[in-house]
């Protein structure tokens, strides 16, 4: 009888595992969709309306997510506060285009922003890589 109640605690456990990284492959996933859906038709240019709706359409994918995870939640939260600050500064870059100074303040603002976007993708990829 122990033996046998052994085996089930240890086979729930395997199968807890197995499930939890199945959900944790789907929420991967689920944020590349973000990403795949938002960039779709989106073309380079130097329109900053084009900017502007991008992280638009990438704020509403990522709020809509219903993940569990505690390590993609988290970069959930990050991501969403990222987008929301880089929309604001290409708000602002749109409002100052004719003001040299203020865009010059603005670019320091986007290359610091730019590395925050490039860590918070380098661990996405890290984690969901595991």
């Amino acid at each position: 009888m122990k033996k046998t109640c052994a085996l089930l605690i240890l086979a729930a456990i395997g199968f807890s595992v197995q499930a939890s990284a199945q959900n944790k492959d789907k929420e991967c996933m689920a944020i590349a969709d973000v990403f795949r859906v938002a960039g779709e038709g989106y073309q380079m240019s130097a329109n900053i309306g084009d900017a502007i709706n991008l992280t638009d359409r990438l704020l509403l994918g990522m709020k809509k997510l219903n993940l569990v995870d505690p390590k993609l939640k988290n970069l959930q939260g990050r991501y969403i506060a990222y987008f929301n600050s880089s929309n604001e500064l290409l708000k602002k870059g749109q409002q100052n285009q004719n003001n040299e100074a203020a865009l010059d303040a603005l670019m320091a603002s986007a290359r610091a922003s730019s590395a925050m976007g490039h860590n918070l993708g380098q661990e996405l990829i890290d984690y969901c890589s595991q």
